[in-house]
């Protein structure tokens, strides 16, 4: 029998959960958690997902953080966002060229993930499936 994992969407055999919504995996990954994303055809990201709120500990802070960053490329595109912990704000940002990474075509904040997830999707749908 099989499950998908709510955290990395991917298919497991049941043996591999411990709880209803997230394998092992995700699961021993709690201090990063992540909203799983299916990205179409040619998109590609080296993350499980976008970062979760949560709030950043005073070791996190004290070390330099920057926020819990995701984004997904295909060929020039990019798709960007930072969970910016510390103001509680997603910072999201698209390229449709990443010769220049200090100007994007839009950059937008939001307060909740599914703000972020709608955001993902309707640039995802804009930007088509081919290259």
């Amino acid at each position: 029998m099989f499950r998908v994992c709510k955290v990395c969407q991917t298919v497991k055999t049941i043996d591999q959960f411990d709880d209803e919504h997230r394998c092992r995996e995700c699961a021993g990954r709690a201090a990063d958690p992540r909203i799983g994303v299916r990205l179409p055809p040619g998109w590609e990201t080296p993350f499980t997902g976008i970062p979760d709120m949560t709030v950043p500990t005073e070791e996190e802070l004290a070390q330099g953080y920057t926020g819990a960053l995701w984004y997904a490329e295909r060929g020039n595109q990019r798709l960007e966002l930072r969970w910016m912990g510390k103001q509680g704000k997603y910072v999201c940002r698209v390229y449709l060229t990443q010769t220049d990474l200090e100007n994007p075509h839009e950059s937008v904040t939001f307060d909740y993930p599914h703000e972020v997830l709608d955001w993902v999707m309707m640039w995802l749908q804009n930007l088509g499936t081919t290259a």
